[in-house]
């Protein structure tokens, strides 16, 4: 189940004439990032970044499960 989105850290930083968003869920500790242009309003940025957040808590992988121990060195 994915986890709520109402507390999210964002920041936006102006890079020439793009827009560079990264969005953080404090309680897991995912992360995105992505561009858009610098005539893009703060609701839409903020909008997407939480699209892009729901969409990566959601489709998280789980862990890789341990290699069986058949013997020899696992490089």
């Amino acid at each position: 189940m994915p986890e709520p989105l109402d507390d999210i850290i964002i920041e936006i930083a102006v890079v020439g004439t793009a827009q560079r968003v990264s969005a953080m869920h404090p309680p897991s500790l995912v992360e995105v990032v992505f561009q858009a242009p610098l005539s893009t309003g703060r609701a839409t940025l903020e909008h997407l970044a939480r699209q892009k957040l729901a969409y990566r808590l959601r489709d998280r992988a789980p862990a890789r499960p341990k290699p069986p121990d058949r013997g020899g060195t696992l490089v």
